[in-house]
């Protein structure tokens, strides 16, 4: 994807935006100076974007008191069906987490030692990896092998993974 004049023109025309979110894009030099013209109230996340050093530092200073995150564009590969919890709704084929052995279900509770609670969580924290790290992931998952009633049905089994994070295509 592609983040040029034409498409910052329109985000200036929004009135009031709370947060804006730049996912795996390339942002042009030009554009990226032009960020500081949105009316943005809280934040701004950047992921895999690879902006550089110059870039950020001249944008934060310019949207003084905004909230600017910086994702060094690692790639997990899950989707969630519930942001409250970091829990695995959905994992991308051939992903990291493919890879890794992640299943649908799963609930990621660290990342490298850091706790997960939500979604998001999980998504700031991964921001901090690159494509091609290597991290440990610390989940639970079901025990299905329990028969029985519904309460031993509901037992999970602490795991954890090496992943090597990938880079979104």
């Amino acid at each position: 994807a592609h983040l040029g004049a034409a498409e910052i023109d329109l985000l200036i025309q929004i009135r009031e935006l709370k947060k804006l979110e730049l996912l795996y894009c390339e942002i042009e030099p030009e554009t990226f100076a032009r960020l500081s013209e949105l009316s943005i109230s809280e934040s701004i996340r950047f992921f895999g974007t690879e902006a550089s050093a110059e870039q950020r530092d001249d944008l934060s200073e310019a949207l003084e008191g905004i909230e600017i995150v910086y994702g060094r564009g690692g790639f997990l590969g899950v989707v969630s069906d519930d942001p409250n919890v970091a829990s695995v709704g959905e994992i991308m084929p051939g992903s990291a987490a493919d890879k890794a052995g992640l299943v649908q279900g799963d609930r990621i509770t660290k990342v490298n030692g850091v706790e997960i609670i939500t979604f998001d969580d999980m998504r700031m924290e991964l921001a901090k990896y690159a494509a091609d790290e290597t991290i440990e992931v610390e989940f639970k998952r079901r025990d299905y092998s329990i028969g029985g009633n519904r309460e031993q049905q509901n037992q999970w089994i602490d795991m954890s993974t090496s992943v090597t994070l990938g880079q979104q295509e």
